[in-house]
Order: C-alpha cells, then structure tokens, then sequence
C-alpha cells in the first residue's frame, strides 16, 4: 500500500499582518501539498485560490481535500492526515464514502463526542478528557463495514499524561500492540511527517527573502517543487544503480553549472552587426590543448601554436581570432590574407599622407 501523506506548506511574501495564514493579506499564504513515503510531491493546492473558488456555505477543508482525493487514481492508497484544518471527523467520512483508505488525526476540538455519534457501536463509551486510568490508555468504536474500507474505527489513545489524541482510521489492525503502541500510532508517527521531511530539505537552500509580488511568491514555491521533485527521482535512481546519489545543494549547483555551459543563443536575438566577443580566461593547466574552431588554420595560426586560454561560456580553448569566428557563426566573418594585409596598410599609410 503506497502511503500519501497530506500537510500543509507556508510560502511567505512581503504583506501586512502577523498571522501566517491571515489571507488575503497576511505574510504569508498555504499550499497544501501531497507527498508519497519518497516524499515525492505529487499534488499542490493552494489555499488563496481555493478560498476564492469557494460556493456558498462550503467548507474550506472539505473542498481542499476533495480536489486533492479527485486528482489521487484508485489503488490501493493511504492518506494520512495531520490534525488541523483538514483533520476533521467530516473528513474522514468523506473519505470513506469513496472507498479510500485513510487515518486522519482529528484534534480534541474537533472530535464532537465521535465514540457516541458517528459510529453504531453500543459498547463504546463516551471518551473524558480526562481519562481516568493512566498512560497508555485506549478507548475504541469500531463501526463493522462488508469491506475492510467500509469499516471504520474512532480511537482515543493517552500517550502521556494531559494529553489524548484522537484517529480516524479503516487500516486493518488498528490497535495490534508494536512496543507500547497501538499499531494505528505507530504507523502514523512514521508517515505524516513527509510533507516536513521535504520542507526540511528544501528550505536550507532556497531564497529566504519575502518576495514583492504574491503571484511571484507562488511561482517560486512552484519552481522549488519541480526542482526537489527531480532531484527525489534523481537520488532513486542513483540508489537504484548502486551509487551514491549528491546531496540536494551539490545537484542544484550541478544543474546551474551544466546549464552555464551550455550555449542557448538563439541567433534570432542579434542583428546581422552584432558581434559577440566573449570572455577568455588564461587557463592554469600545464598541458596545452587543441583550438576547438574548426578550420583554425584559415585565420592565419599554426596548427603548432596550441592556445592557452578558455571562454568562459563553453570551457573551450580557443585562439583569441578563433574564439570570435566561433562564437560569431550568425555573421559572415572574412579572413584576409598577409598580402591583403600589406595592402590595406599601404592604402592607410597612402591616404594619411594625403
């Protein structure tokens, strides 16, 4: 079963307010995102946009996770669900009403008496905050369905003292013992963090600063998506072949330098007198290397004389009339021999004279 894990994201831009998810004006806005146990990010909702789309008297969580479950293809796929706006016992109905697997942490505000209400099982009791017994303590409904998805179980467990959480789940076993835990806890602590194991990674490199423009600000969060998404496929492959995959800030850095030194003008942006004189550098190698233009010997060098220095766009080495002829293809570059040299210096010296 291939684990979804559904959380949401904050993206900030320069606004007025100090709440974050004070929309639409506040400091920043919430992408709510999806994220498999490869913490691959296959799904991006944002807030903002769904907040205007909204018809009369929905729910935000509802239309949220709704647009979410109608883009996820049937399978044999789990959501998992953080207690907040989307950890609701509406939603997890929701989610069983379409045949999805799911286990939804609903907070303490939320729960709306769950063990009594929601589900037909006269043996549950009505959970106290509470609870009278100590650590560890475990209250359960389990509604029976003809299926396992159809059936479904409320259950309040007390991790620690003062505190109880409550889940919404259909997996089968919920409550089979691993260590102190119920097997439902245990399967929860390890795969709703997936959103923040992917925040975690991303946001040590990408740009701190708050952007001007908010829709900016969204395409930024976007483009970070996509680039984190190929680097995920990019370390399952290298795992998948044995090697060791590069950390997430060298494989950015490996993609803007391949993308550096690749020449993308497009001739279409000069104009037949441009002329493009690029920058050399004086390589630091011992050995010297082969120029890389072509017919280098038509502009008037030695096949012996090897250059020395490199342009900066393509690493090339190149003699420096070479590197202009190359980097000049769009316009129609003519070479002159010694003799016409000769004789446009004398027509020079001739004319000064004059």
């Amino acid at each position: 079963m291939l684990v979804f894990s559904l959380d949401d994201d904050l993206y900030k831009w320069t606004s007025r307010g100090d709440t974050k998810k004070h929309l639409p004006d506040g400091i920043g806005n919430i992408l709510w995102k999806l994220a498999d146990e490869n913490k691959y990010i296959y799904h991006i909702e944002i807030e903002n946009y769904v907040r205007i789309n909204l018809k009369h008297n929905e729910d935000l969580n509802r239309v949220i996770l709704q647009k979410v479950e109608q883009s996820v293809p049937r399978g044999p796929y789990c959501f998992v669900i953080d207690a907040g706006l989307l950890g609701s016992t509406e939603n997890a109905q929701y989610l069983l009403s379409k045949n999805r697997f799911f286990i939804v942490s609903v907070g303490a505000n939320r729960i709306k008496n769950t063990l009594d209400n929601v589900l037909d099982n006269p043996n549950s009791k009505k959970v106290d905050v509470r609870l009278s017994k100590g650590i560890g303590t475990i209250k359960c409904g389990i509604k029976k369905g003809t299926t396992q998805a159809s059936s479904v179980a409320a259950i309040a467990w007390k991790p620690k003292q003062d505190k109880i959480v409550y889940f919404y789940t259909n997996i089968s076993q919920p409550l089979f013992r691993i260590d102190k835990y119920p097997r439902i806890a245990s399967v929860y602590n390890y795969t709703h963090n997936y959103v923040d194991v992917s925040k975690m990674i991303v946001n040590r490199h990408r740009n701190i600063h708050r952007a001007r423009i908010y829709w900016r600000s969204v395409f930024n969060d976007i483009l970070n998506v996509l680039l984190y998404n190929s680097f995920i496929l990019y370390s399952l492959k290298s795992k998948s072949n044995g090697t060791s995959p590069l950390s997430y800030k060298k494989y950015i850095l490996s993609i803007f330098k391949s993308v550096f030194n690749t020449q993308t003008q497009n001739q279409n942006n000069f104009t037949r007198s441009t002329l493009i004189i690029p920058l050399l550098t004086k390589s630091s190698a011992p050995e010297k290397k082969t120029c890389e233009y072509k017919i280098c010997n038509t502009v008037g060098n030695k096949i012996s004389n090897k250059p020395t220095i490199v342009c900066s766009c393509h690493n090339f080495y190149f003699h420096p009339i070479c590197s202009i002829a190359f980097h000049n293809e769009h316009l129609s570059i003519k070479t002159i021999s010694q003799k016409d040299f000769n004789n446009v210096e004398h027509y020079t010296d001739h004319c000064g004279n004059q």
